[in-house]
Order: C-alpha cells, then structure tokens, then sequence
C-alpha cells in the first residue's frame, strides 16, 4: 500500500510520501538502520494524524506526541489492533537509532530481518488505520477526487461517496482540494472530458452539504480570487463552480463587488457557463443594476436568430425574474416597454413581436398551463 489519500492533514501526508519513496530506496540499498528510523517515523506520523483527525489530540498536542504515546493512544482508542501494538516493539525505540551513544549504551541492533518487519510494519498499521478511519471519518477529501479520477461512471455514486463525509474534508474538497484538481487538468496536456464535469458535480453536491460557516469561507474565498487572481483563474473558476446563491449572507460590499463582475460578464457575452453562474441573482438586483441584467438579454432576443439556447436564455430570465421583489420586475417591464417603443420607433415589427413575447413570458410564463 503506498497511497497515503487517507492522510487529513496535508503536511503530514506530504512527508509521508517523500519517506515512503525514501524507505524503499533504503531497502535496496540494504541501509537497515534507515529503514528502521524512516518506518518509526511514518508509523508515528500516520498514528498522530487518526488521533488529530478524530479529535483525540489537538494540533499542539498531535505535534509534541512522542512514538510510545502516539502506540498508547492508538491501543486505548481500539485504533490499533493488540497484535499490531505488540509488533510495534521493533521499532518502539527507533529514535535511540539516531544517536551513536545511546545506541552503543543500549546495545541497539539491526539487521536485514528486523529492517524488513519494520518494512512491513508500516503496511500493517497504514491498513488498519485506513480502515478504521473510513469507518470512523468517513473518506478523506483526496480519496473521492481520486475515485473521481479513476472511474468514468462516478456520477452515479458521488452523493454515495460525500454520504458520510466529515465536514472538514467537505470544506478542503471545496476550498483546495477540488479547485486545485481541476486547475492542474485544465492546464494538462490531455484531460479526459469525464474528468472535468464530475469534479464540477461534486462541487455542487458538496456545497449542498457543507454547513453555513464552509458556504461561507468558499464565498469569501471567491471574493479574494477577483480581487488577486488573474482572469485564466478567474474566469476558470467562476464556469466551474461559482453560482450567485453562493453570495448570500456576504457583506453587501462584497456581494456589490461580485455582482459587477458578472454584469460584466453578460454584457461581454452570454453562453451556458454564464447562465450556470447568474442562478440566484434575481434575489441579489438593486435597482440600478436591472438595465445591465436585462439589456443583453433584450440584444440577444433582437438581434439573434431564435434557436435552442435563446429559449433556454428567456427561461433564465424567467426564473430569476420570478424570484424578484415586484418593485424590480415592475423596473424589468418598465425596461422592456422602454426597448418596444424604441423599436416601435425605429419601424422594427420583428424585434417588437419578439419582445412582446418576451414580456409575456415574464409575466405569465410561470402559469401551469
């Protein structure tokens, strides 16, 4: 077993990957007393992690833990079995291997026998706490992007997956995890189409799981990427997985700096990544801002041959209007009685006819008939 994705905290699992490449050169080469003192370290790095994810430790505590008490801990909590506990005396000491005196003055030895127990030792014990932490912890935020990864058919099974997930790894999915995935396939050489929509999915779910306080960090977290980030990641992020429901409870600053971006964006140009991003706005709109919603709508419906996406274009108008306050769908009508006379005006009967209907829909479009 070498995949350390059950690993929460992130500095741990990075040490462990770099001292389990480590461990395994030091086997070939026959350095016995390495692998002793690397399999004590990753056994004990791995232990402190399960006791600090399940909230046995503190960080403060988890960092000053000593191999023997991390054993202890391990044992009390029933997270190592007894048999493994007892093998765990091969290497219980393996920090006396580090200094020449106490090694000496306690007659410490290694061998290739003992080397390759300690060796296989970590399996062991990497085995058992990855099982008892899916069990306890549920899976960590690495182990379902991995999963998403390797299986095409994923979709199916991602609410399966994000079932019993801790809250924390729901906010690292959907403030590091997934973002930083998606980044590092949408600059690869080849990305598999699969790839892409399902992390977007499981964003999406995932957001519908976290607790009000993560919505809130990855709203925030949103606010900073317009502020700081370039346009690429802007405007990568924002396709992906921001809609304008993730503003609510924002301070209205920020909730006003969001907003022009995306006016911004529809006046630029309208496409399906637009009409995700724009769900939850009608609830958003000031006055003043009704003219830069509706006006490319209204361009588009003029100006464009009818076809699918125009029709899938009004019925997000149509929604977003519905869940207005009547005092801005009065300045939506207003808006549009404004542009039917200016082509009333203009001798314009065609794009008259198209915002008649339109206006219609907003108005009664909603009736189950």
């Amino acid at each position: 077993m070498e995949s350390f994705d059950f690993i929460s905290d992130e500095f741990f699992r990075t040490s462990l990957e770099t001292d389990f490449a480590e461990i395994k050169k030091c086997i070939d080469v026959k350095a016995w007393k390495s692998v002793h003192v690397l399999a004590g370290s990753i056994i004990e790095a791995v232990l402190i992690d399960h006791l600090l994810a399940e909230g046995h430790v503190t960080r403060a505590e988890a960092l000053k833990m000593d191999f023997g008490k991390a054993i202890t801990l391990g044992k009390e909590k029933s997270i190592l079995s007894a048999k493994t506990t007892d093998l765990t005396s091969v290497i219980k000491e393996y920090r006396n291997l580090i200094h020449p005196g106490r090694m000496i003055r306690l007659k410490e030895k290694v061998n290739r026998n003992s080397a390759h127990v300690a060796f296989s030792l970590v399996d062991i014990v990497m085995d058992e706490i990855a099982s008892k932490k899916y069990h306890n912890y549920g899976y960590t935020a690495e182990q379902i992007v991995a999963k998403l990864e390797r299986d095409a058919s994923a979709n199916a099974i991602i609410s399966h997956l994000l079932k019993d997930i801790n809250q924390t790894e729901i906010g690292r999915l959907l403030l590091k995890v997934i973002p930083e995935k998606y980044f590092e396939w949408c600059q690869a050489e080849y990305a598999p189409d699969h790839i892409l929509s399902l992390l977007k999915t499981c964003f999406s779910e995932a957001m519908n799981q976290a607790s009000e306080e993560i919505k809130h960090k990855v709203a925030k977290r949103y606010i900073v990427m317009l502020k700081e980030e370039s346009d690429f990641t802007i405007s990568t992020y924002s396709n992906a997985f921001f809609v304008c429901s993730d503003l609510s409870g924002l301070p209205n600053e920020d909730v006003v700096f969001a907003k022009a971006h995306i006016l911004s964006r529809l006046e630029k140009d309208i496409d399906d990544d637009v009409l995700n991003m724009i769900e939850g706005i009608g609830l958003l709109l000031a006055k003043d801002e009704i003219n830069k919603f509706v006006d490319p709508f209204i361009k588009l419906i003029i100006y464009k041959k009818f076809n699918p996406f125009q029709d899938k274009c009004i019925r997000t108008v149509v929604n977003e209007f519905n869940s207005m306050p009547e005092k801005l769908k009065e300045h939506i009508l207003a808006r549009l009685d404004t542009w039917i006379k200016f082509m009333n005006d203009k001798k314009n009967s065609d794009a008259v006819t198209k915002l008649s209907d339109f206006k219609f829909e907003l108005q009664y479009g909603d009736i189950p008939f």
